[in-house]
């Protein structure tokens, strides 16, 4: 995937799953943000899992960790964890 921000910046990354039961997958990505002319980027690993909780439930998170920083900026730790509902 790759999109872009605005004039002068874009996205881009890849992402891959795997189904390790009926009920759960996991999956890793690899994402940036950077420049045109790939100043100012940021890349980030992230790792997440899907868990079906029941029919209308999915138990979703995530955690990850800048790998680079541009500019000297700090590296961040992202995470989330939420419920999908399904109806």
């Amino acid at each position: 995937m790759v999109s872009s921000v605005g004039r002068g910046e874009f996205i881009y990354g890849i992402v891959a799953g795997k189904e390790v039961t009926k009920s759960t997958s996991v999956m890793a990505e690899v994402h940036a943000t950077s420049r045109m002319n790939f100043t100012r980027d940021v890349v980030t690993l992230n790792f997440g899992w899907r868990h079906r909780l029941n029919e209308h439930a999915i138990w979703i998170a995530s955690i990850g960790h800048d790998v680079h920083s541009g500019e000297d900026a700090p590296l961040a730790l992202i995470s989330y964890c939420g419920v999908q509902l399904l109806y």
